[in-house]
């Protein structure tokens, strides 16, 4: 069985509401340990997904969290990917869409995680490495 990317997916997800008071997102996310809530809109679809990176920038401005809602940020569009991908449509789907996430969904399309490009990155290095050493050992 081959590797997917999926094994690297944060599992736990949440969403919210583009007219969600921001402080309460901010919650959210400390509550439940993840980096990333994607944004809904009144009507159910998606309006984009806010980092955390995201709002360290704007707590860097000096904004009051208070007062904001979710969408009055600057979102990051939402990339989703089939949760069965391999490690090269992954890295291609970053590439082409310079998002720092990808949303994985399941054959019905509901979502069941969040890859970060960082982790990735990350394997591909480790895997690249080790796949080098192998070469040089075997000769």
């Amino acid at each position: 069985m081959r590797w997917k990317p999926y094994a690297y997916a944060r599992k736990t997800t949440a969403e919210c509401y583009s007219d969600s008071p921001l402080a309460s997102v901010v919650r959210i996310l400390i509550e439940e340990d993840i980096g990333s809530i994607l944004v809904k809109d009144r009507k159910g679809g998606y309006a984009g997904i806010l980092t955390d990176k995201k709002l360290l920038g704007v707590i860097a401005k000096g904004a009051d969290l208070s007062d904001m809602s979710v969408g009055e940020l600057d979102l990051e569009p939402i990339v989703f990917v089939d949760k069965n991908a391999d490690i090269d449509e992954v890295r291609a789907k970053f590439g082409q869409t310079h998002t720092t996430r990808l949303v994985m969904t399941d054959d019905e399309g509901r979502v069941v995680g969040v890859l970060k490009k960082k982790n990735i990155d990350r394997f591909w290095i480790l895997h690249t490495v080790k796949t080098t050493v192998g070469r040089i050992l075997r000769k």
